[in-house]
């Protein structure tokens, strides 16, 4: 009966300790893998593989967000362009910027054909007397140019938005050092001559 107690006690203690450590980690991940990589690696070998495959599991980033933000988020906002949203949202500020970039060139070239076809026909409206038809289709040419570009980054984005999460995945597995090891969370009973052994976590190498 003693015993009962104690381990409680145990336990309640390693999750202060485990609370703390993860207090201070947490936040170095979220305000930079790249730049805090050393000193996560340094608060993660203060812990044991339990607690770093917890940290890892609340931190790791979801493969289909981003991508599903780029590719849906014209559609609803009835727009032709993600302009990198869901990159920018994952913190790919390079595939943010590149996609944004493309998105903005192709609505510019877009604009300048739609100016071009609008002052063509402010002009006297000749391509309905076929005499000025050339106009006419350099500023097709300008807004297809402008649509296809916007469309080709929009499609750049959605990809490196769905590639971005496993290259973040994996170095954070490397500052966490759990790249060889998997958390399967799930209940198994043991029954010995010593008594009943309830099992709840375990870890595979």
């Amino acid at each position: 009966m003693k015993k009962i107690p104690v381990v409680f006690i145990l336990m309640m203690a390693n999750a202060a300790c485990f609370g703390q450590n993860d207090n201070r980690i947490n936040p170095l991940i979220k305000a930079s893998l790249d730049k805090n990589f050393s000193a996560i690696q340094r608060e993660a070998a203060e812990m044991d593989d339990v607690e770093r495959l917890a940290v890892y599991n609340r931190n790791k980033m979801a493969p289909w967000e981003g991508a599903l933000i780029n590719l849906f988020g014209p559609l609803i906002i009835g727009g032709i362009a993600n302009f990198g949203a869901g990159n920018f949202i994952q913190g790919d500020m390079l595939g943010g910027g590149i996609t944004l970039g493309g998105n903005l060139a192709g609505i510019g070239v877009f604009v300048t054909g739609a100016v071009k076809f609008w002052t063509a026909s402010a002009a006297g409206d000749r391509a309905a007397e076929g005499r000025d038809w050339p106009a006419y289709t350099g500023s097709f040419i300008l807004m297809g140019i402008g649509a296809g570009t916007t469309v080709l980054f929009n499609l750049f984005g959605v990809i490196k938005a769905f590639t971005y999460p496993a290259a973040y995945n994996a170095k954070l597995k490397r500052a966490l050092a759990v790249e060889h090891l998997a958390l399967n969370i799930a209940p198994s009973l043991d029954i010995t001559g010593q008594g009943v052994h309830l099992t709840l976590v375990s870890i595979q190498f």
